[in-house]
């Protein structure tokens, strides 16, 4: 899958993206295997996909909790106060799915394509912006800087709980975790701000903005690539056709 050019991965992988959203939950399900399956031939890391599940879990719980307990249709069965409906459990599924398949997408992304390689296949497809005076350049190392903080996000976050452990704040239930989170938010933003206000005067001194950033020039996208792109759409689009 490193054979295919960025800016097809990238336009691929927004497509695929979108057809999430249009499949009912049978289709969806299938849509996510066949995902799940071009991940697994792409020979991505199986503990990054199982780890960028996992660090939403919270949320899931919490959406999914709120679809099946509120959704109002016909009842499946009672429990306690609550109403378990067909439609919530159906809704739920379909949230469940969407987002599996979101993640996947994300994740095959980001394992097979470098940072850079993504910031030259950006910088490639929004250089139609140029004629309206937007400076693509710019915006696009904005864009490459964001996503080399995610990481650091999360290391620095990280490294703000251990030393909140170390100090005796060790939460063990839900509720503990959740306020905990408040001594994090602080210490957490004012971390980032000081790492971003080094990189910017470093970028400064590297004299990033006095001249254009050219990443490299444009090649033609291979014929292998386009293939690829075509097979993707076309299996979208027949399943769309199918559920229909």
């Amino acid at each position: 899958m490193k054979r295919i050019d960025s800016r097809v991965k990238v336009i691929s992988v927004l497509f695929l993206s979108i057809f999430t959203f249009l499949y009912p939950l049978q289709l969806l399900f299938l849509f996510l295997s066949f995902l799940f399956l071009l991940y697994l031939i792409s020979r991505a890391s199986i503990k990054a996909l199982m780890k960028n599940i996992l660090s939403l879990k919270v949320l899931l719980i919490l959406i999914l909790l709120i679809e099946v307990l509120f959704t109002k249709g016909e009842t499946l069965f009672k429990l306690g106060f609550f109403n378990i409906t067909y439609e919530g459990v159906e809704e739920a599924l379909i949230f469940l799915g969407r987002i599996f398949s979101l993640v996947t997408l994300g994740t095959f992304l980001s394992q097979t394509t470098s940072s850079l390689e993504l910031a030259k296949a950006l910088q490639s497809l929004l250089s139609f912006l140029r004629f309206f005076k937007v400076p693509v350049e710019k915006l696009t190392l904005s864009l490459s800087l964001s996503w080399r903080f995610i990481p650091i996000l999360f290391k620095e976050g990280e490294r703000i709980k251990k030393s909140l452990v170390v100090r005796g704040l060790n939460p063990k239930s839900f509720w503990e975790k959740i306020r905990m989170s408040r001594n994090l938010a602080f210490p957490l933003l004012v971390g980032v701000l000081r790492q971003a206000d080094e990189l910017g005067e470093a970028l400064e001194v590297r004299g990033v903005g006095e001249v254009p950033l050219l990443l490299s020039e444009e090649k033609r996208i291979d014929l292998f690539s386009i293939a690829v792109f075509i097979f993707l759409l076309l299996f979208a689009f027949s399943l769309l056709w199918w559920g229909s």
